[in-house]
């Protein structure tokens, strides 16, 4: 990639930093996990003539403290309490389907098209919380902006009796990308000993990673960045879809 002016010396040098510490991280050295980049070897991912305004770093930086922090997580037992109501908008509330520091989403019903969707409603605790919601209407505003085969697509935004905010989004039937990896690690896997078999779920595998690539190169040809891309934030289905959630904003 460098000979091909895609990374110069530097960045080059960088990745495969950030590549030994996830060698590391992965056999479990602790020390050299934990070990930061120097600030002279971080990259920056900057377009020309890009730089972002100072009010637009001081909407973001704002945006930072409902943020959850290390050993801030909220309670399990509140789980009750941020179940959406049972009926929003168009949607009818099945089932709760996962939570997270900033929202609960719960699978629903679209009355009107009779499908399962994913809906994401901003918890409880963070109702009050002006930059915590404004965070959350970001991520659907930004997602909802964002029409690619490799994004979760947004359907509806709205808000519920209680004044929370909701967005409705695909449903996605499947698995997260990590659990497919483990899946395919895993000792007594039937394709283990099939060199054949085996050899086609690593190119499966991969081809899901271009995927991926292939929508974070759209996003970011619309100036949106994902800080929080990892295997369990990209959903894998049953027929060869690959989508990427949970943006970080």
């Amino acid at each position: 990639m460098v000979d091909q002016g895609f990374l110069d010396a530097t960045r080059r040098d960088t990745l495969q930093l950030i590549a030994e510490s996830f060698r590391n991280r992965q056999a479990g050295n602790v020390e050299s996990r934990d070990a930061p980049l120097a600030p002279d070897r971080q990259i920056q991912f900057e377009a020309p003539g890009k730089r972002p305004q100072p009010e637009v770093l001081t909407r973001v930086d704002s945006l930072q403290t409902c943020l959850p922090q290390e050993g801030d997580s909220l309670p399990f037992e509140s789980f009750a309490q941020d179940n959406p109501q049972d009926v929003l908008g168009r949607f009818r509330v099945v089932r709760s389907h996962a939570r997270g520091g900033l929202g609960i989403v719960s699978v629903a019903l679209d009355q009107d098209l009779n499908r399962e969707v994913a809906l994401k409603q901003l918890v409880t605790q963070r109702a009050d919380d002006a930059d915590c919601r404004g965070r959350f209407l970001l991520e659907a505003e930004i997602t909802g902006r964002l029409e690619h085969p490799g994004i979760v697509p947004v359907y509806a935004l709205g808000e519920g009796p209680d004044g929370r905010p909701y967005y409705a989004m695909r449903f996605v039937q499947g698995d997260t990308l990590q659990e497919a990896i483990e899946d395919f690690h895993r000792p007594d896997h039937p394709n283990r000993q099939l060199a054949g078999a085996r050899q086609l779920a690593l190119s499966q595998l991969l081809g899901r990673f271009i995927d991926v690539c292939n929508a974070l190169d759209y996003a970011h040809s619309r100036g949106v960045l994902h800080r929080d891309v990892k295997p369990r934030n990209i959903l894998v289905g049953k027929y060869g879809e690959t989508l990427i959630v949970d943006w970080g904003l």
